[in-house]
């Protein structure tokens, strides 16, 4: 899943409750479930030699899954094209598989990275510019035809000629992919790529079978995984049934305890709540990705919330402040100072401290190597008196501001009129400006930035070149902040010449250093999940790589 957004503030809804990642060394407010050692943000360590088959202890067989959700289930199932967030989960626990895959341990309550059609994470030379991965013998496509790794290599090269998502983002970074022994898939990359073992895991690099219509492919990919499809309808269901042809003994994460899922959408969010809340009939067998609403976490009876899966996701939004026409570094601090976190949060039906998490860092929690930084002020403050003294300290009160806002959305227009008042009570003029029928502002300049990004996985190098690397701000993945310093260039091309257990320290290191001297972007929040179930349904534990459910745990009970 891991993206860049940039968005309006009509947008900001999907930011702070949908996305972000919490951890123990931000928590800051009251109450946060950011101590649990559960809410982490990606896999903190790998299991290279796993087999399969994988026994839940006590599971059983049998049942339907439910799951329910307000506006899922939009986009392709194509594992090429797949981006969106939830069918991304689908795809990767339940229905395809690729070199590599995460696995929840319950042990821990931490994901790891296993090898998945791979038969480990992959070898590479000293520059990690050429990768070798064996794939194993037993794998099936959901006709019965078996999994080869010219059908791997097919796949990849299918994904990154004409997929999205991280196939797109990455695909400049391959030189070459081809078979050079029976079952190895040989990958030559442009540049040192210490992370490949963790792009692996995407859908897209997996097998395709000879013949693929893109079309249908779309709405009903050949399944590799412990699951096939019956029905997909975009936008409103998915039915889902057990793959004969998958063999649990080649997979070393998947089970398939229930005999089918049913995902329904488009489900009104108090129909959900309630029947959930209620936890009767079928609602006992149920469960939905959608996070809670602010009303409905509060009155959460105490069995009710046991019911509760509160986790993160591994995601940062932050305001980016175009360095281009905000030149003093001054006058960025004292936009955080003015920030009105927690009007903001509250308006798009965020939980402060759990599906909006108070931040310090643009990288989120549980990366390796990752300390946070101190906090200038508590968490989600506003404080416009320390703003004004900044900017007159910088000869700048009064201070022209522009931001985008979409009038024809009602939240929108409310979150404009908090950050019009924030940014005058804290010496700013603000001038916010209405985006035409494609969301796009109507003036070129655009001051603020409100921007989710979303890592591709478990690393500092997955995020700090992408936030302060010289790049186009429009570009995908670019920072938007329109931040370059050719000596931080330097930097980051050092720190990918480094031994790969000594990087994720050097990147950290390095962004605390950007974000000290020059202050390109401020943080506003890590995103929470809370995730409700039926009490049948055992298992449920929060995917920290995508904030959803991690499908290879769940069964149901009798």
């Amino acid at each position: 899943m891991a993206c860049t957004r940039t968005f309006v503030l009509a947008s900001v809804v999907g930011v702070l409750v949908l996305s972000g990642c919490g951890g123990g060394d931000d928590s800051h407010a009251a109450g946060t479930p950011t101590r649990d050692p559960s809410f982490r943000t990606l896999p903190m360590d790998s299991d290279p030699v796993a087999r399969g088959p994988t026994i839940i202890p006590d599971a059983v067989q049998g049942g339907t899954v439910t799951v329910l959700t307000h506006a899922g289930l939009h986009g392709s199932l194509d594992p090429a094209e797949v981006s969106a967030r939830d069918l991304l989960s689908i795809d990767r626990g339940l229905l395809t598989r690729s070199l590599t895959q995460y696995a929840y341990d319950p042990a821990t309550r931490q994901l790891l990275l296993k090898p998945d059609l791979a038969t480990s994470l992959g070898n590479h030379n000293d520059d990690y510019t050429e990768w070798e991965f064996t794939i194993r013998r037993g794998a099936s496509f959901e006709n019965g035809d078996p999994v080869r790794a010219r059908d791997v290599v097919r796949g990849i090269h299918r994904c990154l000629e004409a997929g999205s998502g991280p196939c797109r983002r990455y695909a400049g970074a391959f030189r070459s992919v081809r078979v050079v022994r029976n079952d190895v898939v040989d990958l030559h990359l442009t540049q040192p790529f210490p992370d490949l073992p963790y792009l692996a895991a995407s859908p897209g690099l997996g097998p395709v079978p000879t013949r693929v219509a893109a079309a249908s492919s779309q709405h009903r990919p050949m399944a590799t995984g412990p699951y096939e499809i019956t029905d997909y309808r975009p936008g409103r269901r998915l039915v889902l049934v057990r793959n004969p042809m998958w063999d649990s003994t080649t997979d070393p994460a998947r089970t398939a305890y229930p005999d089918g899922y049913d995902f329904r959408a488009g489900v009104p969010t108090a129909t959900i709540e309630r029947t959930l809340l209620a936890d009767s009939g079928t609602g006992q067998t149920t469960l939905t990705y959608d996070n809670l609403s602010a009303p409905a976490y509060a009155r959460l009876s105490a069995s009710a919330r046991r019911r509760l899966v509160l986790g993160g996701q591994p995601c940062t939004t932050y305001v980016a402040i175009d360095n281009q026409t905000v030149t003093d570094p001054l006058v960025r601090r004292a936009l955080a100072l003015a920030y009105p976190y927690r009007a903001v949060v509250r308006l798009h039906g965020g939980i402060p401290g759990v599906t909006a998490v108070a931040a310090t860092n643009l990288t989120p929690p549980g990366l390796p190597g990752r300390t946070a930084l101190d906090p200038r002020t508590a968490p989600f403050q506003t404080e416009p008196r320390a703003a004004r003294d900044l900017l007159r300290r910088a000869h700048a009160l009064g201070f022209e501001i522009t931001f985008a806002f979409d009038p024809s959305d009602t939240t929108s227009v409310r979150t404009k009129d908090a950050l019009v008042s924030a940014l005058r009570h804290g010496g700013f003029r603000a001038r916010p400006e209405t985006v035409d029928s494609h969301g796009v502002p109507r003036r070129s300049r655009e001051d603020l930035r409100t921007t989710t990004r979303c890592g591709d996985w478990s690393s500092e190098g997955a995020w700090v070149p992408a936030l302060f690397g010289t790049r186009d701000p429009s570009s995908p993945g670019g920072n938007r902040s329109a931040f370059a310093r050719p000596a931080v260039d330097r930097r980051l091309a050092e720190i990918l010449r480094l031994p790969l257990e000594r990087q994720g320290a050097a990147y950290n290191r390095l962004e605390h250093h950007v974000l000290r001297r020059w202050f390109p972007a401020f943080p506003v929040s890590y995103g929470g999940v809370a995730m409700a179930r039926g009490s049948r349904i055992e298992g449920l534990a929060d995917d920290t790589t995508l904030g959803m459910p991690a499908w290879q745990g769940l069964w149901v009970a009798p």
